[in-house]
This record gives structure tokens, sequence and C-alpha cells, in this order.
């Protein structure tokens, strides 16, 4: 095409002049798109997409997910200082399970009624008894049913009072005599040894009652940590 208008003309039919200025030619109408085999719409290199809102994405896969946590993340635990978390390192090295009589001669064990438990088997060096749970059983004739009975654990070294170990309260019984069994979890360190912290002493927290019969302790021997 040399000239500023080119004229087209087919096999038959009449000739056309096209203007080179007006390409490409506007189309108007349906255009009907035919190719065979199957068609490929695809992106080019690494392209930038942007999210302007917050879609739903439905996932499915098949099989079971699995999410994990790779390399060595660090966790944070919510706990404050008056929930720590109790860590052991060492396992437990014997479950106790104990008979306690009641000593009301006790010279660390101090009070009007109140005894110390004597062990049968008590923690060797190196060692703590972690408290678990424990049984006791009051004389508390003279108090009504239901009338609110207590008693408290601590544990003594020879010369001075240490710290509360348990607190226990529960309904006067009817027949004169009260009891119940705690359980304390996930355990406390009850008797430490290498701090003199040898004597586990019950008080009867409701005036006028006393120990009776046998108290039992349930725990474990740990080392001292």
């Amino acid at each position: 095409m040399n000239s500023p208008n080119s004229r087209v003309q087919g096999a038959s039919g009449p000739s056309v002049t096209i203007d080179p200025t007006q390409l490409p030619l506007p189309v108007q109408g349906t255009v009907a798109s035919t190719q065979q085999g199957a068609w490929n719409v695809g992106i080019n290199g690494t392209p930038s997409v942007s999210v302007n809102n917050s879609p739903t994405v439905n996932a499915i896969q098949s099989g079971a997910w699995n999410v994990g946590l790779t390399g060595t993340p660090n966790v944070k635990i919510g706990n404050g200082f008056s929930s720590p978390v109790p860590v052991i390192s060492n396992p437990p090295s014997q479950i106790v399970s104990a008979v306690a009589s009641y000593s009301l001669t006790s010279t660390a064990c101090t009070g009007t009624n109140t005894s110390e438990l004597v062990f049968s088997s008590r923690p060797s060096a190196g060692q703590v008894f972690v408290l678990t749970g424990f049984s006791w059983l009051l004389d508390t004739t003279g108090y009504p049913q239901d009338f609110p009975i207590g008693v408290l654990l601590y544990n003594a070294s020879d010369t001075f009072r240490a710290s509360d170990v348990a607190f226990s309260v529960t309904p006067a019984g009817p027949n004169g005599a009260t009891g119940k069994t705690e359980a304390i979890y996930p355990g406390t360190v009850a008797l430490r040894p290498s701090a003199g912290i040898n004597h586990l002493c019950m008080a009867p927290t409701t005036s006028g009652t006393k120990p009776t019969g046998f108290a039992f302790v349930h725990g474990y021997f740990a080392p001292d940590e």
C-alpha cells in the first residue's frame, strides 16, 4: 500500500477503500471467536495483587490438616506472679501414701489441740516431700450438724513456724465426728529437710475440736531443687 488510501478487493464483490489513519477499525456487534484446542489464559511474571477488603476463604483439602511450629519459637505463657506455672524438672522418685498419727507432744507444732503428723516414711537427703492430698478426722462433739469445721496444715522447723501448706473446711457430721479428704494439685512442698523444715502440723481452726483417729497423707518424694 503506497498511497494514503489503500484499496482491497476480494475475489468477488465490491472494492473497499481503507484509510490507514482509521486503523484499528472499530467493531460493532457480536464477534464470534473460535479456536481449536484448549484455551490458555495465564499471568506472565510475578504481578502484585492488592486486596482492598477482608474476603472469606473457603479452604478445603483432602486428608488431615497439620498445623505445627517450625524452628524454635518463643512461647508466651500468661500466668502472673499470683498463679505461676509449676515446674518439676525431675520426675518423682517415690510415691508416698502413708498413715500419719497425731502427736500432741510435739515441740514444733504448738497451739491448742495442734498436733504433728508423724510420717511412716520421710524424704532422704536431697529430697522434698510434695503433698498432693490428705485426710483428716476431728472430734466435733457438741457442734450442731452442718456447722463449718476447719483444719489448717502448716510446716515448721525445730524452732519456728515456716508457712501454711493447705486449708480444709467441711460441715460438721451428725455423730460428733467430722472428716474430709482433700486433693492438692499439682502439689505443694510440705517438707524440705535441707531448710530444716521437717515437721507437718495440723491445727483445728474451729475452737473446741481436736484430732481423733488417724490422718492419711498422699504425695511423693522429689529432688530438692
